[in-house]
């Protein structure tokens, strides 16, 4: 990561002063406008893949887990009126968490075999989570959302030889380290926004004390380093959340 970070900041810092000696006065316009050209056709790329009929060589759920999964969908479907979606169910490899791959259409969904080990309640309170992803068309968003996120660390990466030359009385470490944490937040907060709706879709179907006992049947093993790059809320934050909906529901 520490390499990184060096190759990085060296390169921007060559950029700057090639960019510097030749367009002198355009340097501004040439910052805020070539990463556009560099990653928009990333974006055409993934709307083409995201519209387009897609099919994903993968090894289905062993049964008898893929008849209980589809079981445990069909009134999730239903009640989100999705029905006509197509819906494929895998084992999530390891160390890779539940989640969705979305296309228009059609959804590819990864579970862990440790969720598959949960009551029903528990496993159709995170299928409902997930569902939520693809009702609210979460794949799409996060398209232009990830891009947004990449040119922030690249106008971030342009703008730390600046604030260096021009800054020389503030030591480079405090820039470096202050522009990555805010970036980190800045470029986190769109996601937990998408995962607090899940919870909160979930829970208005009616799985909010599912999401409650999976949340307290499962370890809070998070140190600081998985707490700064989780793209989702502190477990504590989202069982309140959650508890507070139950209870207006009722």
């Amino acid at each position: 990561m520490l390499v990184s970070i060096v190759v990085l900041l060296g390169l921007a810092i060559f950029i700057y002063q090639f960019v510097m000696e030749t367009l002198g006065a355009n340097l501004i316009w040439f910052l805020i406008f070539a990463p556009f050209f560099i990653f928009g056709k990333d974006i055409v790329f993934d709307l083409k893949i995201y519209f387009r009929h897609t099919e994903y060589e993968i090894e289905p759920l062993a049964e008898p887990q893929l008849s209980r999964v589809k079981n445990l969908m069909q009134p999730l479907l239903k009640k989100c009126h999705l029905l006509r979606h197509s819906f494929f169910y895998f084992l999530a490899d390891d160390g890779d968490d539940t989640g969705v791959i979305m296309h228009q259409g059609s959804a590819y969904l990864a579970i862990e075999e440790d969720i598959l080990d949960r009551p029903d309640h528990e496993l159709q309170s995170v299928l409902a989570h997930e569902l939520t992803h693809v009702v609210f068309s979460d794949g799409l968003r996060a398209i232009f959302l990830n891009t947004i996120s990449i040119l922030l660390v690249i106008y971030s990466v342009m703008v730390i030889p600046i604030l260096l030359l021009t800054m020389s009385q503030v030591p480079w470490y405090i820039i470096v380290l202050g522009l990555a944490i805010s970036l980190r937040f800045l470029t986190s907060w769109t996601n937990k926004i998408s995962e607090i709706t899940a919870d909160t879709g979930a829970t208005l179907l009616g799985y909010g004390p599912g999401l409650q006992d999976f949340f307290s049947h499962t370890p809070n093993e998070q140190d600081f380093l998985v707490w700064l790059f989780d793209n989702h809320e502190s477990r504590s934050k989202r069982v309140s959340r959650i508890s507070r909906i139950v209870k207006h529901l009722k």
